[in-house]
């Protein structure tokens, strides 16, 4: 659609959507907006020309009408009256025998008058009807006289003028050297010294890795040295037994002995808290039976009996990768232990930390980055773990990967306190003092963390949530459930204000590995990445769609296959497996990328 001339010229006042006014002459009109000339804004702004979209246009009123409309008008009585007068002269001319040449002066007369009147009416944009005659004849644009119009150093001299801040707080002068004892561009040292400024290869902040990181200590130096530290929801009674390492808790909807055990330590109690001891136990009996029901529903004897068994794909070959249950993931653990002697603690954990940490090295910048020739600080992932669970575990053993080659900083938080691992969990003791030895630190809460957070120059990339897995749930936890809800909000919080990325070991702390439901206070309310500790994704992530994101770049998947050292012979002990025998997942690379 041409543009509408008719209008061109016409003094307008615009109002945008956003609720901003201006003011300016139509220079063209288009069916996609405007081209203002002369504009002025409301806040007293002021161009030369604007355009404005029709889709962003909300009223427009008409101040003034354009000029050259009365002069048209004019120019159409002048022509009006000039057709009288040749016609009076053709028909004089009739009479005295010149009828031929008086014709032919009328009718260039008129050309000439309509070639104008086209020319005026139509806009200075409207160059289809330009006549290209009279184009040749005008006079050359002068550009070097349009240009000596604008006097650029008036024009740079009155802005100067308008200048108030102060040379010294501007970038430039902050990004130079020896910038402590000359500031400002109008320093002696900045106007004298050309080698003043940085150079290309230069830091402009020096010494960019000189910062808190290698004084944070974890060692117990003096007595009470974890006292300034303590959490200060930490005040149960620490006369706690703690459970070994090597039985970590089960979550009590898919254990039995856990639920039976429980029923018989309370029958065991006072006569006095029978009220209570009946309570707890029709409690557990109901547990007990919804867990007997959902058993049913997927029987372990057979896999072909159950119509709910989702899959995902692999994207390099299109084939099914299936997915399983929590009390799947403890039999094979408890298979290659018991048949093949690969244990957790010496072989499974190393390797999903060894193939997991290689994916996260890639997630940070791989070769081009974590090299010991970069100048910036490294690049600092958080790792939030539980002391007492499968998942807290592989994360420390995860942490010490990541950090024992110096070029990622690692720092951890616990679900308790420093103190109480150092009291009742030597062999986890054991395991920090190695990971401390390796490069990595040690918060004791996220009091501490924020500040030491606030000491370092590289801000959080990366948060690993091991608070829970899929083998226990948050209310499992009694003692340590406010520190918990502290460190989830903790998270919830960084992720939502800064560009910091997530990943969770197994599932996202606060929902249930069963069903995919939150069965906790407070839930992660996002997470980017989930780490598959035994390989297989579980069943209840087909319930968590909303929880994982899927806004990652470069089109990478949010459900990473790792590859724990798992022989395929071992699904071949149980029907119940036999499903995940012979499916192809880790060809090349220790870690596969699905999408959910």
């Amino acid at each position: 659609m041409t543009h509408q001339s008719q209008f061109v010229g016409f003094g307008v006042q615009v109002e945008l959507k956003d609720g901003k006014l201006i003011q300016g002459k139509i220079g063209k009109a288009t069916s996609k907006g405007l081209t203002l000339y002369d504009v002025k804004f409301s806040d007293g702004g002021t161009s030369q020309a604007f355009k404005v979209r029709s889709s962003r246009l909300k009223d427009l009123k008409v101040l003034s009408v354009a000029q050259n409309a009365n002069a048209n008008n004019k120019n159409n009585r002048n022509n009006s009256n000039n057709n009288k007068e040749n016609n009076k002269t053709s028909n004089s001319a009739n009479h005295s025998g010149n009828v031929s040449s008086t014709s032919i002066n009328s009718d260039d007369n008129r050309q000439k008058n309509t070639r104008n009147n086209n020319k005026k009416n139509s806009g200075d944009d409207d160059w289809q009807n330009d006549d290209v005659g009279l184009i040749k004849e005008q006079a050359d644009f002068d550009f070097q006289g349009n240009l000596d119009m604008f006097n650029k150093k008036d024009i740079f001299a009155q802005l100067k003028q308008q200048d108030e801040i102060d040379p010294s707080n501007r970038l430039v002068s902050h990004n130079r050297k020896n910038n402590d004892n000359h500031t400002g561009r109008n320093s002696p040292a900045s106007l004298s010294n050309k080698n003043n400024n940085y150079d290309i290869d230069e830091m402009v902040i020096p010494d960019a890795k000189n910062d808190t990181w290698s004084q944070i200590t974890n060692k117990k130096k003096a007595e009470n040295a974890y006292d300034d530290f303590e959490d200060s929801d930490d005040d149960d009674d620490d006369d706690e037994d703690y459970e070994d390492a090597n039985y970590f808790p089960i979550t009590k909807s898919i254990n039995i002995t856990h639920l039976l055990h429980s029923a018989v330590n309370n029958s065991n109690e006072d006569v006095s808290d029978k009220k209570n001891d009946k309570d707890d136990n029709g409690e557990l009996l109901s547990k007990l039976e919804q867990m007997i029901r959902g058993q049913t529903s997927n029987s372990t004897r057979t896999t072909s009996v159950s119509n709910f068994n989702p899959t995902l794909t692999n994207p390099k070959n299109k084939k099914q990768i299936p997915m399983a249950t929590p009390v799947q993931l403890l039999e094979m653990e408890r298979l290659a232990e018991e048949t093949f002697h690969i244990s957790r603690s010496d072989c499974i954990d190393n390797n999903f930390a060894l193939n997991s940490s290689y994916y996260i090295r890639q997630k940070l910048g791989g070769e081009s980055r974590l090299t010991m020739d970069n100048s910036n600080p490294e690049p600092l992932v958080v790792v939030l773990a539980s002391d007492s669970n499968r998942s807290g575990s592989k994360a420390l053993t995860l942490a010490r990967y990541l950090c024992q080659t110096q070029q990622i900083r690692v720092l951890m938080v616990f679900t308790c306190s420093m103190k109480e691992i150092e009291e009742n969990n030597k062999l986890l003791k054991t395991s920090i003092d190695v990971f401390t030895k390796c490069g990595g630190k040690v918060a004791n809460d996220i009091k501490q963390l924020k500040s030491i957070l606030s000491t370092l120059n590289s801000p959080i990339e990366l948060i690993i949530d091991a608070m829970q897995g899929f083998d226990c749930n948050l209310i499992d936890f009694d003692s340590s459930q406010n520190k918990i809800i502290n460190m989830i909000n903790w998270c919830n919080e960084t992720i939502e204000h800064n560009n910091v990325k997530i990943c969770s070991i197994d599932i996202p702390s606060g929902y249930d590995s069963g069903s995919g439901l939150q069965n906790f206070d407070v839930a992660m309310h996002r997470v980017d990445y989930i780490l598959c500790s035994y390989t297989w994704p579980l069943i209840s992530f087909s319930n968590m769609k909303s929880i994982i994101s899927h806004n990652n770049h470069n089109n990478d998947g949010n459900i990473i296959l790792i590859d724990c050292g798992i022989p395929m012979n071992v699904y071949l002990e149980r029907n119940s497996l036999r499903k995940f025998h012979g499916v192809d997942t880790f060809t090349s690379n220790g870690y596969l990328s699905l999408s959910l």
